[in-house]
Parts: structure tokens; sequence; C-alpha cells
């Protein structure tokens, strides 16, 4: 057999095969398969319950939590109270001798965790207007910011180590 011929067979071979493969259909089985697979993961998709609390994208959340983004200037004056309250209760433990620092060193990081949380709202677009309440709400922030920043200081520089 010559090679001319050769590859004129072979090509032809070769021709019908591809033929054949695009010819070739899809088994019912794998169809059936792909569709099961398909619609549990639609199901999960529909099924996944989104937080109505939180408005911010996930990425965001993670650094900032948008439960902390609230315009209503009465939540921001009843999370300061909280913060007060926490704070009396600082001073509290502070003054009994049964308490020890590593008991009260949370209580303080947290006071300081929130203070700021307030005060980064407080400095918001929403929140620059210069009325009465919002100068007031900025003020006892920042006093407060500058009390637990004083007992921060008092507490790593050891003033409070006779306990």
């Amino acid at each position: 057999m010559d090679s001319t011929r050769f590859n004129l067979i072979h090509s032809q071979s070769l021709h019908n095969r591809a033929g054949e493969v695009n010819k070739k259909k899809t088994e019912p089985s794998q169809l059936k398969e792909f569709e099961k697979v398909l619609s549990n993961e639609l199901n999960i998709t529909d099924s996944a319950t989104i937080n109505p609390q939180r408005s911010a994208l996930s990425e965001i959340d993670a650094v900032y939590p948008a439960s902390f983004i609230n315009d209503d200037p009465a939540d921001i004056s009843d999370r300061i109270n909280s913060t007060i309250d926490l704070l009396e209760k600082y001073a509290h433990l502070l003054s009994n001798p049964a308490e020890t620092l590593k008991d009260i060193h949370p209580i303080l990081m947290d006071i300081n965790t929130r203070v700021k949380t307030i005060a980064k709202e407080l400095n918001t677009e929403s929140h620059t207007d210069n009325t009465d309440r919002n100068n007031e709400l900025k003020k006892v922030t920042d006093q407060i910011l500058s009390m637990v920043q004083i007992e921060r200081f008092k507490m790593e520089r050891g003033d409070y180590t006779d306990r």
C-alpha cells in the first residue's frame, strides 16, 4: 500500500470518528444526574436566609459591622447610656478588693470598643450637623473616651497593682 493511499484512508477514518463523536448524544442518565445536582444547588441558594438586620456587604461587614450603623439618635443615646452603665460597673468592680485586674480589664476594653464605635458613628456624614443634640452626644462620648484612656493608662502603668 502506498503512503498516499494510506494517508487518505487514515484521514477518512479520523474524519468519520470525529463525526461519530460529535453526533454522540448525551445519555439520559447523565442528564438526570446533572439536573439533580443543579436542582440541589438551586435549592441551597433559594433556601439560604439573609439576615435582614444587616445591609452591608460581608466584606465590609467584617471590618465595620452594619449592625452598629444606625442613624436613629435615640439608639445612639441608648448605646451611650449602656456604655455609661458599664463604666459604672467597672468603677464598682474596681473598688471591690475581691475582684482581680484580669476580671476587670475585659470590661474596660469593651467600654473602649463601644465608645470608639459610637464616636465613629457620630463623626459620619449623617451626624455632622451641628444640632445641640449631636453636639451634646459628641461631648459625652469624648468625655467617656477620655476617661477610658486614662483608666487604660493607669492600669497599664500599674496604679492598681496593689490589689
